[in-house]
């Protein structure tokens, strides 16, 4: 005969809630860590072209939010609908930053190379010279900010070369093809309870 354990929580090692139950065998979220306690975004459906050859904000990809507590964590979550990577084999570069400075990057290795969030390769490289089509795009990360003041995210990018593309492709044709069509892009930011 097997036995079962019941509880009606799940405590953290400091007392907070992390999981309850309604005693119905319904499971419910505590106010541990993980908890959504805030959602900002920026969308867009409109496209967007971009030709810098080192780190700029990228259009209005922009969200404030103000944490409720320094132990707080920032979930930043990235969405391009459609991205073509620069001309010709050029890659383009992104990164996440907070009130100017850089976040959620890679290790500095070495003394020159550029620290970046996540990257695309150029879809002419991919697909041999199409200018038709682009990829959709996506990366989140985490930032732990410890402050309870107003924090401005954005995202970045830097093209190898030539010029970048959001929502759209490169011919951009006025056809039905689906290749031709206008994608949706989005910025969301969370404050998670940590």
């Amino acid at each position: 005969m097997s036995s079962i354990l019941k509880v009606d929580q799940l405590q953290d090692s400091g007392g907070n809630a992390i999981i309850t139950s309604d005693g119905a065998g319904n499971i419910t979220t505590g106010t541990g860590m993980g908890k959504v306690l805030q959602t900002k975004y920026y969308q867009t459906g409109a496209t967007l072209t971009a030709t810098n050859t080192s780190f700029a904000d990228l259009g209005s990809f922009s969200v404030t939010i103000t944490p409720s507590s320094t132990s707080s964590i920032i979930l930043l979550s990235a969405n391009f609908g459609s991205a073509y990577g620069g001309s010709g084999n050029n890659s383009t570069m992104f990164r996440f930053t907070r009130n100017g400075t850089a976040v959620a990057i890679g290790d500095q290795e070495g003394s020159n190379r550029p620290r970046t969030s996540f990257r695309t390769s150029s879809v002419t490289k991919l697909i041999n010279g199409d200018g038709n089509h682009a990829i959709g795009l996506t990366f989140s990360a985490i930032d732990t900010p410890s402050s309870t003041s107003a924090l401005t995210y954005k995202i970045q990018n830097w093209n190898e070369g030539g010029t970048f593309y959001l929502n759209r492709n490169v011919t951009f044709d006025d056809t039905v093809a689906n290749y031709s069509g206008v994608s949706f892009s989005s910025f969301i930011v969370q404050e998670l309870a940590g």
